[in-house]
Protein backbone atom coordinates (compact mmCIF):
# COMPACT_ATOMS: atom_id res chain seq x y z
CA UNK A 1 0.00 0.00 0.00
CA UNK A 2 1.56 3.73 -0.77
CA UNK A 3 2.12 6.08 1.72
CA UNK A 4 -0.20 8.69 1.76
CA UNK A 5 -2.43 10.93 4.45
CA UNK A 6 -4.76 8.72 6.37
CA UNK A 7 -1.97 5.54 5.55
CA UNK A 8 -1.83 4.69 9.31
CA UNK A 9 -5.27 5.05 10.10
CA UNK A 10 -6.20 2.26 6.95
CA UNK A 11 -3.92 -0.11 8.55
CA UNK A 12 -5.43 -0.64 11.98
CA UNK A 13 -3.99 3.14 13.80
CA UNK A 14 -7.64 4.48 14.62
CA UNK A 15 -7.59 6.47 17.35
CA UNK A 16 -11.01 8.30 16.21
CA UNK A 17 -10.70 11.90 17.64
CA UNK A 18 -8.59 13.31 20.71
CA UNK A 19 -4.78 13.92 20.87
CA UNK A 20 -3.73 10.52 20.13
CA UNK A 21 -4.98 11.12 16.36
CA UNK A 22 -4.09 14.85 16.30
CA UNK A 23 -0.03 13.96 17.07
CA UNK A 24 -0.72 11.10 14.84
CA UNK A 25 -2.03 12.83 12.07
CA UNK A 26 0.71 15.28 12.55
CA UNK A 27 3.46 12.52 12.35
CA UNK A 28 1.62 11.62 8.87
CA UNK A 29 1.96 15.05 7.13
CA UNK A 30 5.37 15.65 8.35
CA UNK A 31 6.65 11.82 7.39
CA UNK A 32 4.78 11.92 3.90
CA UNK A 33 4.70 15.59 2.77
CA UNK A 34 7.99 16.30 4.38
CA UNK A 35 9.87 12.95 3.00
CA UNK A 36 11.47 12.86 6.70
CA UNK A 37 12.01 9.06 7.58
CA UNK A 38 10.16 8.26 9.89
CA UNK A 39 12.80 8.90 13.17
CA UNK A 40 12.80 12.45 12.27
CA UNK A 41 9.72 12.46 11.08
CA UNK A 42 8.95 11.14 14.92
CA UNK A 43 11.81 13.56 16.22
CA UNK A 44 10.46 16.59 14.64
CA UNK A 45 6.91 16.00 15.59
CA UNK A 46 8.00 15.56 19.26
CA UNK A 47 10.14 18.93 18.82
CA UNK A 48 6.47 20.61 16.78
CA UNK A 49 4.36 19.41 20.41
CA UNK A 50 7.11 21.49 22.34
CA UNK A 51 6.78 24.55 20.66
CA UNK A 52 3.18 24.59 20.63
CA UNK A 53 2.89 24.33 24.44
CA UNK A 54 5.92 27.10 24.53
CA UNK A 55 3.68 29.83 25.51
CA UNK A 56 2.02 27.75 28.51
CA UNK A 57 5.30 27.37 29.97
CA UNK A 58 6.23 30.98 29.42
CA UNK A 59 3.37 31.99 31.51
CA UNK A 60 4.41 29.23 34.63
CA UNK A 61 7.52 30.43 34.31
CA UNK A 62 6.08 34.26 35.15
CA UNK A 63 4.06 32.69 37.54
CA UNK A 64 6.73 30.58 39.48
CA UNK A 65 9.33 33.93 39.18
CA UNK A 66 6.33 35.98 41.23
CA UNK A 67 5.79 32.96 43.92
CA UNK A 68 9.44 32.88 44.30
CA UNK A 69 10.01 36.45 45.00
CA UNK A 70 6.90 36.10 47.67
CA UNK A 71 7.73 33.36 49.93
CA UNK A 72 9.23 35.94 52.19
CA UNK A 73 5.26 37.02 52.84
CA UNK A 74 3.37 33.30 51.76
CA UNK A 75 5.75 31.10 54.18
CA UNK A 76 5.14 32.94 57.27
CA UNK A 77 1.31 32.85 56.54
CA UNK A 78 1.49 28.91 55.81
CA UNK A 79 3.33 27.57 58.98
CA UNK A 80 0.55 29.99 60.70
CA UNK A 81 -2.07 27.84 59.02
CA UNK A 82 -0.62 24.61 59.93
CA UNK A 83 -0.32 26.00 63.68
CA UNK A 84 -3.97 27.23 63.66
CA UNK A 85 -4.75 23.57 62.16
CA UNK A 86 -3.41 21.41 64.97
CA UNK A 87 -4.62 23.45 67.49
CA UNK A 88 -7.64 23.02 65.91
CA UNK A 89 -8.37 26.71 65.24
CA UNK A 90 -10.66 26.52 61.59
CA UNK A 91 -11.28 30.53 62.21
CA UNK A 92 -7.75 30.93 62.16
CA UNK A 93 -7.12 28.27 59.58
CA UNK A 94 -9.42 30.65 57.37
CA UNK A 95 -7.90 33.67 57.73
CA UNK A 96 -4.52 32.63 57.39
CA UNK A 97 -5.90 31.09 53.98
CA UNK A 98 -7.48 34.40 53.69
CA UNK A 99 -4.80 36.19 53.35
CA UNK A 100 -2.40 33.73 51.43
CA UNK A 101 -5.00 34.46 48.62
CA UNK A 102 -5.52 38.16 48.80
CA UNK A 103 -1.55 37.83 48.38
CA UNK A 104 -1.41 35.83 45.15
CA UNK A 105 -4.72 38.05 44.04
CA UNK A 106 -2.84 40.96 44.14
CA UNK A 107 0.22 39.34 42.47
CA UNK A 108 -1.72 37.88 39.95
CA UNK A 109 -0.74 34.49 40.74
CA UNK A 110 -3.23 31.93 39.47
CA UNK A 111 -2.73 27.91 40.32
CA UNK A 112 -3.98 27.09 36.45
CA UNK A 113 -1.23 29.03 34.79
CA UNK A 114 1.48 27.54 37.18
CA UNK A 115 0.31 23.83 36.53
CA UNK A 116 -1.46 23.97 33.25
CA UNK A 117 1.70 23.08 31.17
CA UNK A 118 2.88 20.05 33.34
CA UNK A 119 -0.76 18.56 33.00
CA UNK A 120 -0.72 19.00 29.55
CA UNK A 121 2.54 18.02 28.82
CA UNK A 122 2.32 14.54 30.67
CA UNK A 123 -1.90 14.02 28.29
CA UNK A 124 0.67 14.64 25.01
CA UNK A 125 3.89 12.40 26.90
CA UNK A 126 1.64 9.73 27.78
CA UNK A 127 -0.64 9.90 24.07
CA UNK A 128 3.03 9.89 22.04
CA UNK A 129 4.19 6.73 24.06
CA UNK A 130 0.90 4.81 23.10
CA UNK A 131 1.53 5.77 19.79
CA UNK A 132 4.69 5.04 19.46
CA UNK A 133 4.53 1.67 20.89
CA UNK A 134 1.31 0.99 18.59
CA UNK A 135 3.66 1.73 15.77
CA UNK A 136 6.50 -0.56 16.69
CA UNK A 137 4.33 -3.24 17.63
CA UNK A 138 1.94 -3.77 14.45
CA UNK A 139 4.88 -3.00 12.79
CA UNK A 140 4.11 0.12 10.48
CA UNK A 141 5.90 -0.71 7.30
CA UNK A 142 9.25 1.51 6.60
CA UNK A 143 10.08 1.68 10.56
CA UNK A 144 12.37 -1.50 10.72
CA UNK A 145 14.90 -0.01 8.35
CA UNK A 146 13.52 4.04 8.59
CA UNK A 147 16.40 4.44 11.65
CA UNK A 148 19.77 6.29 11.53
CA UNK A 149 23.11 4.95 12.54
CA UNK A 150 23.29 2.41 15.19
CA UNK A 151 19.59 2.11 15.07
CA UNK A 152 18.14 0.82 12.03
CA UNK A 153 15.01 -0.55 13.30
CA UNK A 154 12.99 1.70 15.30
CA UNK A 155 10.89 -1.63 16.33
CA UNK A 156 13.20 -3.03 18.68
CA UNK A 157 15.49 -1.27 21.35
CA UNK A 158 18.76 0.59 20.99
CA UNK A 159 20.96 -2.78 22.08
CA UNK A 160 23.96 0.34 22.87
CA UNK A 161 21.90 2.29 25.45
CA UNK A 162 22.82 5.01 23.83
CA UNK A 163 19.34 6.74 23.48
CA UNK A 164 18.09 6.29 27.04
CA UNK A 165 21.43 7.78 28.33
CA UNK A 166 20.52 10.65 26.39
CA UNK A 167 17.32 10.53 28.11
CA UNK A 168 18.85 10.47 31.12
CA UNK A 169 21.31 13.13 30.45
CA UNK A 170 19.14 15.92 29.24
CA UNK A 171 16.63 15.46 32.32
CA UNK A 172 19.73 15.73 34.52
CA UNK A 173 20.53 18.50 32.77
CA UNK A 174 17.22 20.56 32.70
CA UNK A 175 16.73 19.77 36.48
CA UNK A 176 19.91 21.66 37.20
CA UNK A 177 19.14 24.62 35.08
CA UNK A 178 15.52 24.71 37.77
CA UNK A 179 13.20 22.93 35.44
CA UNK A 180 11.16 23.67 32.02
CA UNK A 181 10.40 27.15 34.02
CA UNK A 182 14.81 27.90 34.59
CA UNK A 183 13.49 28.16 38.34
CA UNK A 184 15.84 27.07 40.75
CA UNK A 185 13.46 27.54 43.72
CA UNK A 186 10.80 24.89 42.75
CA UNK A 187 13.28 22.21 43.85
CA UNK A 188 13.63 21.63 47.73
CA UNK A 189 16.88 20.90 49.07
CA UNK A 190 16.29 18.00 50.23
CA UNK A 191 14.56 16.32 46.91
CA UNK A 192 17.82 18.24 44.49
CA UNK A 193 19.44 14.92 44.47
CA UNK A 194 17.07 12.56 43.72
CA UNK A 195 15.52 15.59 41.03
CA UNK A 196 19.30 15.36 39.94
CA UNK A 197 20.37 11.42 39.75
CA UNK A 198 17.57 9.60 40.92
CA UNK A 199 15.19 10.78 38.47
CA UNK A 200 17.42 10.13 35.36
CA UNK A 201 18.81 7.00 36.67
CA UNK A 202 14.98 5.53 36.70
CA UNK A 203 14.27 7.17 33.25
CA UNK A 204 17.36 5.10 31.73
CA UNK A 205 16.28 1.91 33.43
CA UNK A 206 12.34 2.14 32.96
CA UNK A 207 13.25 2.85 28.47
CA UNK A 208 16.29 0.82 28.48
CA UNK A 209 14.10 -1.72 26.98
CA UNK A 210 11.34 0.32 25.23
CA UNK A 211 11.61 0.66 21.10
CA UNK A 212 13.65 2.86 19.30
CA UNK A 213 11.05 5.11 18.06
CA UNK A 214 9.63 5.67 21.51
CA UNK A 215 13.30 6.72 22.64
CA UNK A 216 13.70 8.71 19.99
CA UNK A 217 10.54 11.05 20.60
CA UNK A 218 11.62 11.49 24.16
CA UNK A 219 15.38 12.24 23.34
CA UNK A 220 13.81 15.11 21.24
CA UNK A 221 11.69 16.69 24.06
CA UNK A 222 13.88 16.68 26.45
CA UNK A 223 16.64 18.26 23.98
CA UNK A 224 13.97 21.03 23.97
CA UNK A 225 13.57 20.62 27.51
CA UNK A 226 17.20 20.96 28.74
CA UNK A 227 17.63 23.90 25.97
CA UNK A 228 14.49 25.85 27.39
CA UNK A 229 15.52 25.00 30.88
CA UNK A 230 18.50 26.72 29.99
CA UNK A 231 17.08 29.68 28.34
CA UNK A 232 14.99 30.62 30.86
CA UNK A 233 18.08 31.47 33.41
CA UNK A 234 18.92 34.21 31.11
CA UNK A 235 18.00 37.55 32.19
CA UNK A 236 18.19 38.89 28.17
CA UNK A 237 15.55 35.66 27.14
CA UNK A 238 12.99 36.53 30.31
CA UNK A 239 13.55 40.58 29.22
CA UNK A 240 12.65 39.72 26.16
CA UNK A 241 9.19 37.56 26.62
CA UNK A 242 8.04 39.68 29.36
CA UNK A 243 8.69 37.18 32.20
CA UNK A 244 9.72 38.61 35.84
CA UNK A 245 13.06 38.45 37.00
CA UNK A 246 13.92 35.24 38.80
CA UNK A 247 14.54 36.03 42.57
CA UNK A 248 16.97 34.14 44.68
CA UNK A 249 15.37 33.54 48.58
CA UNK A 250 18.03 33.67 51.61
CA UNK A 251 18.31 30.56 53.50
CA UNK A 252 16.47 32.82 56.41
CA UNK A 253 13.62 33.47 53.96
CA UNK A 254 12.72 30.16 53.30
CA UNK A 255 14.18 26.85 53.81
CA UNK A 256 11.88 25.02 51.65
CA UNK A 257 11.23 25.61 48.43
CA UNK A 258 8.50 27.24 46.09
CA UNK A 259 6.67 24.11 45.85
CA UNK A 260 7.11 23.65 49.56
CA UNK A 261 5.35 26.90 50.12
CA UNK A 262 2.54 25.83 46.86
CA UNK A 263 1.63 22.19 48.43
CA UNK A 264 1.79 23.68 52.34
CA UNK A 265 5.17 22.55 54.07
CA UNK A 266 5.19 21.54 57.49
CA UNK A 267 8.28 22.53 58.02
CA UNK A 268 9.06 25.67 60.88
CA UNK A 269 11.53 28.26 59.70
CA UNK A 270 12.53 31.32 60.70
CA UNK A 271 10.94 34.30 59.18
CA UNK A 272 12.54 37.12 60.66
CA UNK A 273 13.42 39.97 58.81
CA UNK A 274 16.49 39.84 55.87
CA UNK A 275 17.09 43.50 55.05
CA UNK A 276 20.12 42.07 53.22
CA UNK A 277 18.11 40.15 51.00
CA UNK A 278 14.54 41.91 50.62
CA UNK A 279 14.11 44.87 48.19
CA UNK A 280 11.21 46.10 50.58
CA UNK A 281 13.41 45.87 53.73
CA UNK A 282 16.06 48.12 52.30
CA UNK A 283 16.74 51.43 54.04
CA UNK A 284 17.15 55.18 52.99
CA UNK A 285 20.12 56.81 53.91
CA UNK A 286 20.98 60.05 53.56
CA UNK A 287 24.78 61.06 52.99
CA UNK A 288 27.30 62.33 54.92
CA UNK A 289 27.55 66.22 53.79
CA UNK A 290 30.41 68.75 55.01
CA UNK A 291 28.66 72.15 56.53
CA UNK A 292 31.74 74.09 56.72
CA UNK A 293 34.05 75.43 53.47
CA UNK A 294 37.81 74.75 53.55
CA UNK A 295 38.64 77.66 55.53
CA UNK A 296 35.88 76.81 58.25
CA UNK A 297 33.61 79.20 57.67
CA UNK A 298 29.60 77.89 57.77
CA UNK A 299 28.28 76.98 54.61
CA UNK A 300 24.37 77.34 53.75
CA UNK A 301 23.04 74.21 54.70
CA UNK A 302 21.51 72.16 51.70
CA UNK A 303 17.92 70.94 50.99
CA UNK A 304 16.90 67.97 53.00
CA UNK A 305 17.37 64.96 50.43
CA UNK A 306 14.57 63.30 49.21
CA UNK A 307 14.40 59.40 50.02
CA UNK A 308 13.64 57.93 46.34
CA UNK A 309 10.09 56.17 46.16
CA UNK A 310 9.92 52.46 46.00
CA UNK A 311 10.02 51.08 42.48
CA UNK A 312 7.15 49.15 40.90
CA UNK A 313 7.52 45.26 41.28
CA UNK A 314 8.10 43.12 44.03
CA UNK A 315 9.18 45.98 46.56
CA UNK A 316 5.83 47.64 45.88
CA UNK A 317 3.73 44.88 46.40
CA UNK A 318 5.70 43.81 49.69
CA UNK A 319 5.24 47.10 51.08
CA UNK A 320 1.72 47.33 50.15
CA UNK A 321 0.99 43.92 51.90
CA UNK A 322 2.45 45.37 54.59
CA UNK A 323 0.09 48.78 54.73
CA UNK A 324 -2.87 46.33 54.15
CA UNK A 325 -1.95 43.66 57.56
CA UNK A 326 -1.78 46.29 59.41
CA UNK A 327 -5.24 48.05 58.31
CA UNK A 328 -6.47 44.46 58.81
CA UNK A 329 -5.07 44.43 62.26
CA UNK A 330 -6.19 47.62 62.60
CA UNK A 331 -9.60 46.88 61.83
CA UNK A 332 -9.87 43.68 63.89
CA UNK A 333 -8.69 45.69 67.11
CA UNK A 334 -11.62 47.89 66.17
CA UNK A 335 -14.20 45.19 66.02
CA UNK A 336 -12.87 43.22 68.96
CA UNK A 337 -13.19 46.66 70.84
CA UNK A 338 -16.75 47.20 69.81
CA UNK A 339 -17.56 43.30 70.84
CA UNK A 340 -15.84 43.75 74.45
CA UNK A 341 -18.28 47.12 74.96
CA UNK A 342 -21.14 45.61 73.53
CA UNK A 343 -20.69 42.47 75.61
CA UNK A 344 -20.05 44.85 79.15
CA UNK A 345 -23.66 46.69 77.98
CA UNK A 346 -25.37 43.24 77.82
CA UNK A 347 -24.40 41.76 80.47
CA UNK A 348 -24.87 44.73 82.95
CA UNK A 349 -28.61 45.05 81.38
CA UNK A 350 -29.22 41.43 82.42
CA UNK A 351 -27.61 42.09 85.92
CA UNK A 352 -30.08 44.94 86.54
CA UNK A 353 -32.86 42.85 84.82
CA UNK A 354 -32.25 40.15 87.39
CA UNK A 355 -31.82 42.39 90.49
CA UNK A 356 -35.01 43.65 89.67
CA UNK A 357 -36.36 40.38 89.20
CA UNK A 358 -35.40 39.09 92.45
CA UNK A 359 -36.72 42.39 94.08
CA UNK A 360 -39.95 41.87 92.90
CA UNK A 361 -40.19 38.47 93.81
CA UNK A 362 -39.08 40.00 97.89
CA UNK A 363 -41.85 42.31 97.60
CA UNK A 364 -44.36 39.51 96.68
CA UNK A 365 -43.23 37.68 99.50
CA UNK A 366 -43.86 40.20 101.92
Amino acid sequence: MPEGIGYLKSIGLDYGYGPTASIEWVLEHIHVMGGLPWWGAIAATAILVRVVTFPLYLKSADQAARASALVSITKPLQDQMKAAQQAGDQTGVMQAWTSINAVRKRAGLSYMQQFTPMLVQAVLGFCSFKLMRAMSALPVPGMQNGGFGWVTDLTVSDGYLLLPALMAGSMHVMFRYGGETGNTEMVAPGMRSFMLWGMPGLVFLMTGWQTAAVCIWFVASGGWAMGQAMLMQRPAVRKFFGITPLYKNSKKETQGSLMDVVMGSTKTIDTTATAKNTPSAMAYQAPAIRTTSARGSPVSKPAAPVAPQPKSGIASLKNQWTEFKAQVNKTQAARAEKIAKENVVKRAAEHEKRAKEKKRKMQGRG
